[in-house]
């Protein structure tokens, strides 16, 4: 009997993996974006911006589509003139500007918020020192 339920559950587990239908949506340089990239993509932007889930699906997903592009085009360049392992501060200063705006009132609050959102914290930090080394290098040069 142990047998069968395992067989069951396994079959049924792995009918939930298989699920996930992944697409490439856009390919810049080596890189690809899928559905799901553009999924997370999506939330994080509506996280930034709540007045965003007044658009139509669609929409929303154009502009996480256009979104992920430009950051992929901003991370390529900014490889080339930057070390991300020494420029970790920025990451520190914008989060903190952005939880002042959010008005947050600490970190475990922010934690729990991207956790209830379906968002890593780890991949928030990165897209913040991206576009703050972006920033900065356009800044420098105008």
């Amino acid at each position: 009997m142990k047998i069968v339920i395992i067989f069951l559950i396994s079959i049924f587990y792995n009918n939930l993996v298989f699920a996930i239908d992944i697409k490439i949506k856009a390919k810049v340089n080596n890189e690809i974006i899928t559905n799901i990239d553009i999924d997370h993509e999506k939330k994080y932007l509506v996280f930034l911006n709540p007045k965003l889930v007044e658009l139509n699906n669609e929409k929303i997903e154009e502009i996480a589509k256009n979104s992920l592009i430009t950051e992929l085009v901003k991370k390529k360049e900014l490889n080339l003139l930057v070390n991300f392992d020494q420029n970790k501060e920025i990451i520190d200063v914008l989060q903190n500007t952005f939880l002042k705006k959010k008005k947050i009132k600490s970190e475990k609050e922010y934690l729990e918020i991207l956790k209830n959102r379906g968002l890593n914290y780890k991949k928030i930090r990165k897209k913040f020192q991206i576009e703050g080394l972006w920033n900065q290098l356009i800044y420098k040069k105008f």
